[in-house]
């Protein structure tokens, strides 16, 4: 059902696309550094703790840091519940920046999310689905007196497949090849143009030596429309670069 579901946005997301001759197309080289640390609390709770170190331009250039921690709850072996909040810094980068004004703007984030797994089985399929609570730093107050925020709403619904490589894996540890896809869908009265935000999709490979340790990294592809009209051109960003990321659990 959850594929179902995810064919279907996918769909409505695609038939409201802008023809090639009203739009911007931009591209950028990317590179973002994941650090995933959780801290078992209780059987049934976890604290997250997470940092994403996200830069464009061959690494020249920052595009996002992003700092998030949170709450999860286990309800059973396959479900997980997860609340928290999120800290993001947005540079400039690319040639059409995010901010109109071309500034670094910051963002405050709330988010609850539903996580599924199916953890047996050659394939292990897992989803996520979360809804996040937006406070994004718009227009600049003036010198030392920070932003004005607005506030919009966004959901996400990510799918991941993953398979062990029998020759690289045994009881001590595994290597394993996994992909996945996220959609993101913008709403709310600060939306301006497509409810459409932006699409994620990433090849990786991964390791993990022990239960306290996964590493995974490999090709990642961020598709964004941008939130705003350029010569009344709605501006579209293919960002393709590599992603690496270090999992710590505790």
């Amino acid at each position: 059902m959850r594929f179902i579901l995810f064919f279907v946005l996918l769909v409505s997301i695609s038939s409201k696309g802008y023809s090639q001759n009203n739009r911007i197309s931009e591209r950028n080289s990317i590179g973002w550094l994941v650090i995933n640390t959780s801290f078992n609390v209780h059987p049934q709770w976890r604290i997250l703790m997470e940092y994403q170190f996200r830069r464009a331009q061959l690494g020249e250039a920052w595009q996002q840091s992003l700092l998030r921690t949170g709450l999860q709850y286990q309800m059973s072996s396959q479900v997980k519940l997860r609340a928290g909040y999120a800290w993001v810094v947005t540079f400039p980068y690319g040639q059409t920046p995010m901010n109109h004004l071309g500034l670094v703007y910051p963002e405050h984030r709330l988010y609850q999310g539903l996580i599924t797994e199916t953890p047996d089985g050659i394939i292990r399929l897992s989803s996520r689905y979360i809804l996040e609570e937006r406070f994004i730093g718009k227009n600049p107050k003036g010198m030392n007196h920070g932003f004005d925020y607005v506030f919009a709403w966004r959901a996400r619904a990510q799918l991941r497949a993953e398979t062990n490589i029998p020759c690289l894996t045994n009881s001590k540890h595994r290597t394993y090849l996994a992909i996945w896809d996220e959609v993101m869908i913008g709403f709310g009265k600060q939306v301006n143009q497509n409810i459409f935000d932006q699409n994620r999709l990433a090849c990786i490979a991964g390791f993990q030596p022990g239960k306290r340790l996964k590493i995974e990294g490999g090709f990642f592809e961020q598709f964004i429309q941008v939130g705003r009209m350029v010569n009344n051109q709605a501006v579209f960003q293919y960002n393709t670069g590599v992603n690496l990321a270090a999992n710590f659990e505790f």
